[in-house]
């Protein structure tokens, strides 16, 4: 998975919001974790450690991370304790980490600058400006082109960097509203009188603080309406001049994406097409929102011909590839979803390439129930065959591919005893 502000994946973002539903962050997502032990120092003393870099000509990186977050200690174990990660990050980067919920100077900077997933990333200059943002677990061969990337830009264009914002270089607690912790924590709207729709868009469009601004419209994205995007979208100019046109685009982008997952789910073909129109002004990746956003439509729909249909179109082009998971995701949900025998047999095919691309137990499980459907037990026993031994080699459950098997076999036994009759 591959989420940063600069050099996001549109690809990762959609399989994100299919996976989750939509964008969420806080305490909604707190599952029991045992407190992180981050392999960067605890970033202590803001003022100090901005000198600090400063006079080594190097910049300030934090790790803001959460005690509950998965993937924060996926990047960590994976990425940060790579000596050849770290020594690279470490050669031009003074590297800090910073837990965002119970430290006062983390919610400090999640405040100032929206930070509303994790794990994110923040780089600063000696002089407090933040250079870059950096969202989501990223595998490490995309980090170290991310950390190349960064360094060849403050190297060609100096320390203000290409997305360089103002910064907030006298950063104090008195600076963030009593509403704002228990907002992002609980999505705690009694801060408002009138807890209405209707009330909170008119106590939205009166708000006149450009920080709660872009907070609420950052951490309370799905409780927007399309009339609320409007309104952030009328402030553009505002955020950009504090922010960063890069981090505006990407967020508004992200509101869109929202409004038309919402449609999508209401079944209102009207506002889908009308929030994607929109969606698309504001993407990097505008064939690829169509593609997707059209997909789950389809999906909603319960228009397998059709989302079929669309899959093959984009299976033939190679601006975005088809990955071995977007192969086994659209042969599963075939699968699942219908009886018609020329789809499985294409959703067939569709697993046979994501076995062709990556052979996993869970590719070989997809294949095994294909086959099953389709009555051909002697090939659906040998899938399921395979998926149980790589996934016992790979210490995965395989109760339900091994109950499977069984049905399997009582079906062929059964087939047998027929035609043994005739």
């Amino acid at each position: 998975m591959k989420l940063n502000i600069h050099f996001y994946s549109y690809k990762s973002l959609f399989l994100v919001l299919l996976t989750l539903g939509l964008y969420t962050s806080g305490k909604a997502q707190k599952p029991a974790f045992p407190k992180i032990e981050t392999y960067f120092p605890k970033l202590v003393n803001w003022e100090a450690s901005l000198k600090k870099a400063k006079e080594a000509n190097k910049l300030l990186f934090v790790d803001c991370y959460t005690d509950w977050c998965y993937w924060c200690i996926v990047m960590d174990k994976k990425n940060f304790r790579d000596t050849s990660v770290s020594n690279k990050m470490q050669s031009f980067m003074d590297c800090y980490s910073l837990e965002m919920e119970q430290d006062s100077l983390g919610r400090l900077l999640r405040y100032h600058y929206g930070v509303a997933s994790f794990p994110t990333f923040l780089v600063f200059n000696g002089d407090g400006n933040l250079l870059f943002t950096y969202r989501g677990y990223t595998e490490k061969e995309y980090w170290m082109k991310e950390m190349d990337s960064a360094y060849n830009i403050i190297q060609t264009q100096g320390s203000k960097g290409k997305y360089a914002r103002p910064g907030f270089l006298k950063m104090s607690p008195d600076n963030i509203p009593d509403w704002f912790m228990p907002f992002i924590n609980s999505k705690d709207f009694t801060m408002y009188k009138d807890t209405s729709t209707s009330g909170f868009s008119e106590q939205y469009n009166n708000i006149t603080d450009v920080f709660e601004l872009f907070s609420v419209g950052r951490l309370s994205q799905y409780y927007f309406t399309k009339e609320h995007t409007q309104q952030w979208m009328a402030n553009i100019k505002l955020f950009d001049s504090l922010y960063g046109n890069d981090l505006t685009r990407f967020h508004t982008e992200q509101l869109w994406s929202t409004q038309v997952y919402k449609a999508i789910n209401t079944n209102n073909e009207t506002e889908f097409k009308e929030n994607l129109e929109e969606l698309l002004k504001w993407t990097e990746y505008p064939d690829y929102a169509k593609y997707s956003n059209w997909m789950h439509w389809y999906q909603t729909q319960k228009n397998w011909n059709a989302m079929a249909n669309l899959f093959d179109d984009n299976c033939k082009t190679t601006k975005y590839p088809v990955t071995a998971r977007e192969y086994n995701q659209t042969a599963w949900t075939l699968c699942k979803e219908t009886d018609d025998v020329a789809l499985l047999k294409k959703a067939l095919n569709y697993s046979k390439k994501s076995i062709e691309l990556s052979p996993e137990c869970k590719h070989f499980d997809t294949k095994a129930h294909l086959e099953f459907k389709l009555k051909d037990y002697k090939s659906a026993e040998a899938s399921a065959e395979k998926s149980i031994e790589l996934g016992i080699a790979a210490k995965e459950d395989v109760k339900k591919t091994q109950e499977l098997l069984a049905e399997i076999r009582a079906a062929g036994t059964k087939k047998d005893a027929k035609k043994s009759k005739k």
